[in-house]
């Protein structure tokens, strides 16, 4: 192109492009123009022929400068077409394959992703449409549930104070919860609620261990079935709580179970009630929980207790006898998490004495170390010279279960006496020896 030309290029939604080169022609008409005012103003003598001439090649030259700009033109009209063509079908892919891939990913349970080409405005206006329309429609679907929550409600109100469901209730020992659609026995346990649910506006039905009754299409006879068949729930309620009985004498007061406990320095903590069971947690003295007994409340026959390891994650079917349940608890370690750090450290140190390349450093630097020596504050190892003179002692404080060093003077924990901070820098083999203040 021309040196100072301007070129207007204009993309419309159909992808149409035009372009239009003003310099050249600029240049032709300025001739034209220079020559016919020239014709007109030349003094007697001048060809006016050639004039004429020169205008006409000027004329054909611009003709065909707007031939080869036209041809041009629709060159790259139709390169941007197919360009178009290929940028639609690769989006198309693209968005197919996103597609199949947010089904895997869902199969997965990972989020999906957005592969649409759709500017985001766009897309969000077509969202905000929608959702005023499912909303609408859901708010609708919400007045039609709530006019059925109120109607099974004051239904419920009905068929519970009518004579013929409060002589069932009287039959079998029963009253209804105030404000409620429940039924307890002599002893306030709840053992069945029917409620209406403010999502679905359905019946639903639980015992008294949170378990979920099929309801069916009627829910009258579903709950007189069960009033007619009362002994099979309060039979099961009676041979649990008398297995919880059994197993809290057994945890709490003396006895074998009891003194197998005391024995290793552990207890069960107070029963705790789970939606599935009853749970009896057996702690050390650091109130760290050891094992769990438990005892199911959906058993269909005898009562069903299990023995959970914590410390595994291992669960086993417990049969219910004292000899079973003393041999899990032997089988506990008890220790706190003090003793276990005493004894790592301990059993630390002791390999070293069984170490031939620690030994043969103590011998390349004419040290002795000690064997154990124990009391009720710690556990101690001295380092000793040639001639028997303690130059250090190592040694495990049972308060923290820390490994210590002292040379006598002062006392700093193992790991930073040996540190390379220039703050704590210091000499921890004597410069002298010094007398076991230790022992």
């Amino acid at each position: 192109m021309i040196a100072g030309s301007k070129t207007v290029t204009n993309c419309t939604a159909g992808g149409i492009y035009e372009r239009a080169d003003f310099s050249l022609a600029a240049l032709v008409f300025s001739g034209i123009f220079l020559l016919v005012n020239k014709q007109k103003n030349t003094i007697i003598g001048e060809d006016c022929g050639i004039c004429k001439k020169i205008a006409a090649g000027l004329l054909a030259l611009l003709m065909l400068f707007l031939v080869v700009q036209v041809f041009n033109l629709k060159s790259q009209i139709t390169d941007l077409q197919e360009s178009s063509e290929q940028a639609n079908k690769a989006a198309t892919y693209i968005t197919d394959f996103g597609t199949d891939l947010n089904e895997i990913r869902e199969l997965l349970l990972l989020p999906t992703k957005n592969y649409s080409f759709v500017e985001e405005n766009s897309s969000d206006e077509a969202t905000e449409e929608d959702s005023v329309i499912s909303d609408m429609f859901s708010y609708i679907d919400q007045i039609k549930i709530s006019r059925e929550v109120t109607d099974k409600t004051e239904w419920l109100d009905e068929y519970f104070a009518s004579a013929e469901t409060q002589t069932i209730l009287t039959t079998n020992g029963l009253t209804q919860q105030a404000g409620t659609y429940s039924v307890q026995d002599s002893a306030s346990r709840t053992l069945y609620t029917i409620t209406v649910s403010d999502e679905d506006a359905e019946f639903y039905m639980i015992d008294y261990y949170g378990e979920q009754i099929e309801v069916g299409e009627d829910v009258t006879q579903t709950f007189e079935t069960r009033m007619a068949n009362l002994t099979t729930l309060t039979e099961k309620i009676a041979m649990l709580d008398q297995a919880r009985a059994d197993i809290s004498r057994m945890l709490y007061q003396e006895g074998v179970v009891y003194n197998a406990l005391m024995a290793k320095g552990m207890w069960a903590e107070l029963e705790e009630e789970t939606a599935s069971s009853y749970e009896y947690n057996i702690v050390n003295q650091d109130q760290t929980k050891l094992a769990t007994i438990d005892l199911s409340k959906y058993s269909s026959g005898q009562p069903a207790f299990s023995w959970w390891d914590l410390s595994t994650g291992e669960a086993l079917p417990l049969d219910f006898n004292e000899t079973e349940i003393v041999d899990f608890i032997n089988e506990l370690d008890s220790r706190t998490y003090l003793e276990k750090k005493i004894a790592d450290n301990r059993e630390k140190l002791e390999s070293l004495l069984q170490d031939p390349a620690f030994a043969s450093v103590l011998e390349e630097n004419s040290i002795t170390m000690s064997t154990a020596r124990e009391d009720d504050a710690g556990i101690y190892y001295d380092l000793t010279d040639v001639d028997g003179n303690v130059l250090s002692t190592i040694y495990i404080d049972k308060n923290t279960g820390k490994v210590m060093v002292t040379n006598g003077g002062e006392t700093l924990e193992l790991m930073a006496a040996v540190s390379k901070d220039e703050s704590k820098k210091k000499l921890w083999i004597c410069l002298k020896p010094f007398r076991s203040m230790l022992i």
